[in-house]
């Protein structure tokens, strides 16, 4: 939003004048005018003559200007905030019309469509905003999520690169960029990145759970069960995350502790099919084990 409002500053200054302290100041006046407002001035009088007039009412339209496309700003903000993103969308599209060089417009335009599904329309969106402003890491992360959710993981990557070469002190680009690494099964790229964003921010809870799911695929059950418990600590009411560790426990015969994950999965999700198909494995092999060990 900020950027938001400094844009506007430059929309103000182009279309109205930077400070105006005189209402005849920048007018680009007339010959007549300029006379008319110097007799106006030896009087002591501010008044703006009837022959700069037209001027004058120019410039106030561009004052009105200017409060429509604020009101368009807050109207889009409140359709965001809202989850009307169709609503969002034609407000962008307004605000474009007006000022087809702020690139946060179309910036934000694509995020709407990106919630929508809408991924090839996102992209046309972040490519236009990148070209007003190549130096922004977020617009080429956001380029990036809508390709990866085309599965476009290649050049998913190729744009988090970039975003991380800007900001390189951002967890999030490392994440997400582990996680296209992760949907080429380059598990172990993808877990040096995890590894980036949880240094960067040790707090990061998404970084844990990814590596969790990294790790559980490449075997490394002791570092999945500790990547999800530090997951659990910060969001301990996710289904998935007790899944995978009690996934991640069966594996390693510890069958009780799989069984209690899986419980709470359940709780969590009554729905959740895989969660009872674990859970029964687990208590198969416990009754197993406890026969085994009766006899």
């Amino acid at each position: 939003m900020v950027m938001r409002y400094l844009i506007l500053l430059l929309f103000l200054i182009t279309a109205c004048g930077a400070g105006e302290p005189h209402p005849w100041e920048d007018l680009s006046m007339t010959a007549a005018c300029r006379a008319a407002v110097i007799e106006e001035a030896k009087k002591g009088s501010r008044a703006i003559p009837d022959v700069c007039e037209t001027r004058a009412a120019q410039k106030t339209q561009q004052h009105g200007a200017l409060g429509g496309y604020l009101k368009l700003v807050r109207k889009s903000d409140a359709q965001v905030a809202a989850g009307d993103h169709e609503g969002a969308i034609a407000t962008y599209d307004q605000l474009a019309a007006i000022n087809p060089h702020d690139h946060v417009t179309y910036f934000n335009r694509g995020n709407s469509k990106d919630e929508l599904g809408r991924y090839e329309d996102a992209i046309a969106d972040y490519d236009k905003a990148i070209s007003l402003d190549p130096n922004d890491p977020a617009y080429f992360n956001n380029r990036a999520v809508s390709k990866r959710k085309l599965g476009l993981y290649e050049e998913a990557i190729a744009d988090y690169d970039k975003a991380i070469s800007l900001k390189p002190d951002k967890a999030l680009y490392y994440n997400n960029r582990g996680f296209s690494k992760s949907n080429l099964g380059r598990y172990q790229d993808a877990i040096a990145d995890y590894d980036k964003a949880i240094a960067l921010n040790a707090s990061y809870y998404r970084a844990y759970y990814n590596r969790g799911k990294a790790n559980r695929t490449l075997k490394r059950y002791e570092e999945a069960i500790a990547d999800y418990d530090r997951y659990i600590k910060i969001i301990n009411d996710n289904s998935w995350a007790f899944y995978h560790r009690g996934s991640a426990k069966l594996q390693l015969d510890r069958y009780e502790a799989a069984i209690a994950d899986l419980d709470k999965a359940i709780q969590l999700n009554p729905n959740f099919g895989d969660a009872y198909v674990e859970r029964t494995k687990a208590c198969r092999a416990l009754k197993k084990l406890q026969e085994t060990g009766n006899n």
